[in-house]
């Protein structure tokens, strides 16, 4: 599936995410530790775990996959005129040809918005730490009609790669000082709390601290080791990570396209029943807290990612019954918003024949709802994102991706 690139949260936003993050871990090492250790150790393990790497292309490696013998809409070729009729789409044997584009460094910044940008960004297919673009051909079109498009693509994507090395740059480097201030700091305000109540001349009892800790539930890599306290740490308010959010998005997609080609197993499911079927794929991809799921559901259709009580991730579950509903659902979802929550999805099932009419009818009715602020690049027919204001703050903006699929009865 192709991808915009360059089109989600504003890279400064991500980049400001996670210098707070690595800030709060300083905040979170044990005190002790923090004291006796060596502060360049200290600076370099947090340092390592929270820079960026901005992505370079490979151009040296550029190569293209095998044909693939494919079947090619050729309803809107200009060099084929089939007989249309309403709603048909005509398809004639082709061939897929694949361009190969590897990079090297991180990928979630392909996704991000940087400081110079156009309204119309480049896309391809992220696979890995590859691109790819694809092109799907006719017999009677020339393979060497794909060399302008694709050198065009790199050209687009290596100016928006030179504003967005240009941003990772200067925050790496801020990062670092900023990382050995706040050890500094900390360490030097630990050091004035010790003489402090040594100067009272009270013996001094030890307590125990409240811990700190990454959700463990939404964290499937490993994190960089960094020294390892003894004791615990203190507890930050939990976040979801971007990749996070996309990561579970695709495992709803994948799941809904089941549902579409089995019709039959699904089409009598009610909403709570498909909802919980979203439920047992997600925590099959995520490990919990050993006390109970990490994806839990409240009220009728509600999902939710939950860490330490706290709701990172919210989604709305339900059938398509018009544009009313689609902003009833909204407001539902808006309302279970806290704060911190900056992603939210909405999955709807239409049982109506008209997919392609419902598909339209989301994108308008949601423009119309009171917190809309803009729409972005869809990722794919069915899956539409937007950018709402916050319900809980006008200044705070909120993702939301839509995914609607045809169930048919």
């Amino acid at each position: 599936m192709t991808t915009p690139l360059f089109s989600g949260f504003d890279l400064d936003k991500h980049l400001n995410a996670c210098t707070n993050e690595a800030l709060i871990a300083v905040q979170g090492l044990d005190r002790d530790h923090i004291q006796q250790a060596d502060v360049a150790e200290l600076e370099e393990a947090i340092v390592s775990e929270y820079e960026r790497d901005a992505p370079r292309l490979l151009l040296d490696r550029i190569c293209m996959l095998e044909p693939e013998e494919v079947s090619v809409d050729v309803s809107r070729h200009p060099r084929y005129a089939p007989p249309m009729r309403a709603g048909r789409r005509v398809h004639v044997a082709g061939s897929r040809h694949t361009v190969v584009v590897p990079f090297e460094g991180d990928a979630r910044l392909l996704l991000h918005a940087p400081n110079r940008y156009t309204s119309n960004p480049p896309a391809a297919k992220l696979v890995g730490n590859e691109l790819h673009f694809v092109y799907d051909l006719t017999p009677v079109d020339e393979l060497t009609s794909i060399k302008p498009d694709y050198e065009n693509r790199l050209k687009r994507i290596n100016d928006y790669l030179a504003a967005t090395c240009a941003q990772v740059g200067e925050y790496n480097r801020q990062l670092r000082a900023r990382v050995r201030s706040a050890i500094e700091e900390r360490r030097q305000r630990l050091l004035n709390d010790v003489r402090n109540v040594a100067g009272l001349g009270l013996p001094v009892r030890r307590r125990n601290d409240v811990s700190v800790y990454s959700p463990p539930s939404v964290r499937r890599k490993k994190p960089v080791v960094r020294p390892n306290p003894n004791r615990e740490r203190h507890s930050p308010e939990p976040a979801l990570p971007v990749d996070e959010f996309e990561h579970i998005l695709r495992v709803v997609e994948n799941l809904a396209i089941f549902i579409e080609r089995s019709p039959r197993t699904f089409s009598r499911m009610k909403e709570q029943e498909l909802r919980d079927q979203i439920l047992v794929q997600l925590n099959g991809h995520y490990e919990g807290d050993a006390t109970g799921e990490t994806f839990s559901c409240a009220g009728k259709t509600d999902i939710f990612v939950r860490v330490d009580r706290r709701e990172i991730f919210v989604a709305e579950c339900k059938f398509w019954t018009g544009p009313k509903g689609h902003i009833e659902t909204l407001d539902q979802l808006f309302s279970y918003t806290a704060w911190s929550n900056v992603f939210l999805a909405v999955v709807i099932f239409n049982q109506n024949k008209d997919h392609t009419q419902v598909l339209g009818r989301i994108g308008e009715c949601s423009k119309e709802h009171k917190f809309f602020a803009r729409r972005l690049p869809d990722r794919s027919e069915t899956h539409q994102r937007y950018i709402f204001r916050h319900p809980q703050d006008p200044d705070r903006e909120v993702e939301v991706a839509v995914l609607a699929f045809h169930l048919a009865r």
